[in-house]
């Protein structure tokens, strides 16, 4: 009897046990939050709106201007090498209308180009062609507007003067625009006046109103700032593999890195490490590699997928493709990264495989940085074909906390005039120019296409220093100066 009492007693347990259960499990689906669990339609919607705005965004901090020209009216202007005043963010709402129907767009002259960059208003400088559909994707355009009526452009000029109307110019094709639609320009003007209200912005003037010579390029005449030296180093401290006290924090952090290019196939990645400090990583039989140098410089190769790479031939997607790519595998979040050229590459007769050489570099101090070994390219390096991401290459420095200033003696940097008259002889030899010290200044400034405050630096020196230069270009040729001694650093055939 006790023994069947005892069954009895089991049976009624073991029920209340799963009733129990099943309770708490009802009440625990009822009581889950929805984002822990299987997210609605309408969550869907939203989380795909934000990444598409956090798209836009993105790309709009990579591709931006190169150089921003306020002019004040007259011969007062000012040049800016980054974009320390918000300008490309308040400008993008005002571009996007021009996406719009019932925009009209007519032709104007070179000359009068020329005559509207002197009137109130803010210029804004690519240094590139960019095709016109990267600027639509960039500001968020909801229609055709002004594709198809114009391919590319290499600046924008928004005046305060003319209602409705912005100018853009397609240098590389020889043409010019005016562009007609509605347009609000309160924030440009408030922009301008922001600016202009300020003691210390550099004064610039063109050197066809400061020396009376036939070029509109701008020059700077007074400088405000005192230049700073910049102490520098990698971003990857591969050094670190070199002691034992280090080695294993270091690989870790090369590890992480190099996760981005790999993503879920990184457990299946095979890790060298070389002798001179360099690791690379492989993925198949050569399919993926990257290789971080003992320069801490990184390459990444990818073979050629046939599908991706004739997927879209599509120049826009393409470079969204390209930019995401780098965006995604920045190693130190902040750095003022943006797209300098964009290269065609491929495409030869009877190759459908038709891609694209993007140049990226970076500023620090709110201006561009060239290094030595690679001037005439760039931090970042990229091929893509359709949508297909073939090459990376990185050199990218970062900023040390110390930062020391360039001896008292002279703090400013050396004006341009001054730069000229110390080289004129080299250059006068350079360029094949004949005649007394005064006609060979006169045939230099004539022949000047333009002139950039920059920092320079070696990537091999122990000193890890970048120095203030001025870059000067003239014809099909560039030269680097010595912004604080005047001398030249460098010197090649190319326009950079």
């Amino acid at each position: 009897m006790t023994k069947m009492r005892k069954e009895s007693f089991k049976t009624i347990l073991l029920a209340v046990l799963v009733v129990l259960s099943i309770a708490l499990t009802q009440q625990l689906w009822i009581t889950m939050p929805t984002a822990s669990g299987i997210p609605s339609s309408k969550e869907k919607t939203l989380q795909a709106d934000r990444n598409k705005l956090n798209e836009v965004n993105s790309i709009s901090d990579v591709i931006n201007p190169q150089s921003f020209v306020i002019s004040f009216g007259g011969k007062d202007h000012t040049v800016l090498f980054s974009d320390s005043h918000g300008i490309w963010k308040e400008v993008l709402p005002i571009l996007r209308g021009y996406f719009e129907d019932g925009i009209t767009v007519e032709d104007i002259t070179p000359a009068r180009w020329e005559e509207i960059s002197d009137i109130r208003a803010i210029k804004m400088e690519f240094g590139y062609s960019m095709p016109i559909g990267i600027l639509s994707s960039i500001v968020g355009g909801k229609g055709p507007g002004i594709q198809g009526k114009i391919i590319a452009l290499d600046s924008i000029l928004i005046p305060v003067s003319e209602d409705g109307v912005i100018y853009i110019s397609d240098k590389f094709n020889g043409r010019f625009f005016r562009l007609l639609g509605k347009i609000n320009k309160d924030k440009v003007a408030f922009l301008i006046d922001q600016i202009g209200s300020q003691y210390n912005y550099d004064y610039y003037s063109s050197i066809r109103q400061v020396y009376a010579i036939d070029n509109n390029v701008l020059v700077p005449l007074d400088l405000s700032r005192e230049l700073l030296k910049i102490k520098v180093e990698n971003e990857i401290n591969v050094e670190g593999l070199k002691q034992a006290s280090t080695y294993a924090s270091t690989l870790k952090q090369i590890d992480i890195f190099a996760s981005a290019f790999f993503g879920e196939n990184f457990d299946f990645v095979k890790k060298i490490i070389q002798t001179d400090g360099s690791v690379i990583y492989m993925y198949g039989y050569g399919q993926k590699v990257l290789k971080v140098s003992a320069s801490g410089a990184m390459e990444y190769v990818e073979g050629l997928d046939n599908n991706k790479a004739t997927a879209s031939t599509d120049i826009t997607e393409s470079i969204k493709t390209a930019v995401q790519f780098v965006i995604s595998r920045e190693i130190t979040p902040g750095q003022d990264i943006y797209l300098r050229d964009i290269r065609p590459i491929g495409g030869n007769e009877g190759d459908k495989r038709k891609g694209y050489q993007l140049l990226f570099a970076n500023r620090i101090n709110g201006l561009p940085v060239y290094v030595k070994e690679n001037p005439s390219q760039a931090s970042i390096e990229v091929q893509v074909f359709g949508k297909q991401v073939t090459s990376y290459k990185k050199l990218l420095l970062r900023e040390k906390i110390d930062v020391s200033f360039i001896p008292p003696q002279r703090p400013e940097p050396l004006a341009i005039y001054e730069v000229i008259d110390i080289n004129a002889e080299i250059m006068k030899r350079d360029l094949g120019l004949t005649g007394d010290e005064d006609k060979v200044f006169n045939d230099i400034m004539t022949k000047l296409a333009s002139v950039q405050l920059c920092y320079y630096g070696d990537n091999a020196s122990d000193k890890g220093e970048l120095i203030p230069v001025w870059k000067i270009q003239i014809e099909d040729g560039t030269y680097f100066f010595d912004a604080m001694k005047g001398n030249i650093i460098n010197r090649m055939k190319a326009k950079i």
